[in-house]
C-alpha cells in the first residue's frame, strides 16, 4: 500500500481505481479506497493522523470526538424525522459499511438536530395538558356532527405531529376552549302563538338585519354579503383560502359573531401568512409585517 504520508500532493489509488487523490485534501476518500482494496478498516480522520504517517495516539480530544461521532450515528440509525441531511447520510453508498465515517460538521449539524428535537418535545409536554383538554372538546364536538374551526384542527395536528406550539397558537386554542364553556348568547325566541312573528333576544340581531361586511366566528374570518340582486344576505367563511358558503351560516354570524376589527384581521394574517378579508397569501413583505395588504386595510376600516 502507498505511504500514509499526508503531506500536499497527488497520491494513487488501489489497483483498479483510476482517481488521483490530492492531499490533505482527498485523504478521508483515499483512506477509505485502500481499505475497501485490502479488506481492512480506514485509518483516523485526516487530523487524528500524525504528518509522518502513523496512527496517532488516544487523547481525550479525540476520545471526545470519537463519542460525539458514535452518538451521532446511533441517533441517525433511529432517526425518523425529515431532515433533509441525515436523510442523504443513511441514503448514502456508505452507509451501513464498516466505512460510514461522519465530518467534523456532519456530526455537529446531526447533534443539533437532536438536541433541538429533544427541547421541542419537552416544550410540547409541557404544552400537551392544554392541547389534552382542546383534544378531548374536539372529539366530542365531532362525535356530535359539531363544528369545529378549521384553525383549532390545523394546530392540533401539528401537535400530534409532535411539534410543538408557538405562544400565540397556544392562546387561540385556550380562548377557543375557554369559549365553549361560556354561555352562549341567548338565542331569538319563539312564539307558541303562530300569528306572532318571533322577536330578537336582546343583543341579537335578526338574520335580516346583520349588516354586510367582516366577521370573526369562533377564530375565524367569516363575511357576510348581498346577492347580485341585492334581495337577501348570506354568509361564507374563509376556508384553505376560499370562501365558502356556509347553509344558515347568516344566522351563525347574528349569534356568535363579532365584527371583525382591523387589530383582528392583522393578528389572523401574521398567524396564518393569509388575508382575512380577501383569503389571499400574504406575498409582500410590508404586508406579511402587517398581517395584511393596503387595499383590504382600507376595505376593512371603510366598510367597503
Amino acid at each position: 500500500m502507498t505511504s500514509r504520508d499526508t503531506r500536499h500532493g497527488r497520491y494513487d489509488g488501489p489497483p483498479g481505481d483510476d482517481r488521483e487523490y490530492w492531499m490533505p485534501r482527498d485523504h478521508a476518500d483515499w483512506e477509505a479506497s485502500w481499505a475497501k482494496h485490502l479488506g481492512s478498516q480506514p485509518d483516523a480522520p485526516l487530523d487524528d493522523v500524525p504528518a509522518g504517517g502513523g496512527r496517532a495516539k488516544s487523547t481525550p480530544e479525540s476520545r471526545e470526538k470519537k463519542k460525539r461521532h458514535d452518538e451521532a450515528m446511533a441517533y441517525i440509525r433511529e432517526y425518523k424525522g425529515t431532515f433533509g441531511l441525515i436523510l442523504d447520510i443513511r441514503a448514502s453508498e456508505r452507509w451501513g459499511t464498516k466505512y460510514m465515517r461522519l465530518s467534523e460538521r456532519q456530526v455537529e449539524a446531526v447533534l443539533a438536530s437532536r438536541d433541538r428535537e429533544a427541547a421541542r418535545a419537552e416544550e410540547l409536554a409541557a404544552q400537551w395538558p392544554t392541547i389534552g383538554k382542546v383534544a378531548v372538546l374536539v372529539e366530542q364536538r365531532e362525535a356530535h356532527d359539531q363544528y369545529v374551526p378549521d384553525f383549532v384542527v390545523s394546530i392540533l395536528r401539528q401537535a400530534r405531529g409532535g411539534r410543538s406550539l408557538s405562544g400565540r397558537q397556544l392562546e387561540v386554542i385556550e380562548r377557543w376552549e375557554a369559549e365553549q364553556h361560556a354561555p352562549e348568547r341567548q338565542e331569538p325566541s319563539t312564539s307558541q302563538d303562530a300569528g306572532v312573528e318571533a322577536q330578537p333576544a336582546p343583543g341579537s340581531a335578526p338574520r335580516g338585519d346583520v349588516p354586510d361586511g367582516w366577521y370573526v366566528v369562533d377564530g375565524e374570518p367569516w363575511k357576510v354579503q348581498w346577492n347580485r340582486e341585492r334581495t337577501r344576505k348570506y354568509a361564507k367563511r374563509l376556508v384553505d383560502r376560499e370562501w365558502q358558503y356556509v347553509p344558515g351560516g347568516l344566522g351563525i354570524v347574528a349569534r356568535k359573531g363579532e365584527p371583525m376589527t382591523l387589530e383582528v384581521a392583522q393578528q389572523y394574517g401574521k398567524l396564518y401568512g393569509v388575508c382575512a378579508i380577501c383569503g389571499r397569501t400574504l406575498t409582500d413583505e410590508k404586508s406579511i409585517a402587517d398581517g395584511i395588504g393596503p387595499v383590504c386595510a382600507n376595505n376593512i376600516m371603510g366598510g367597503s
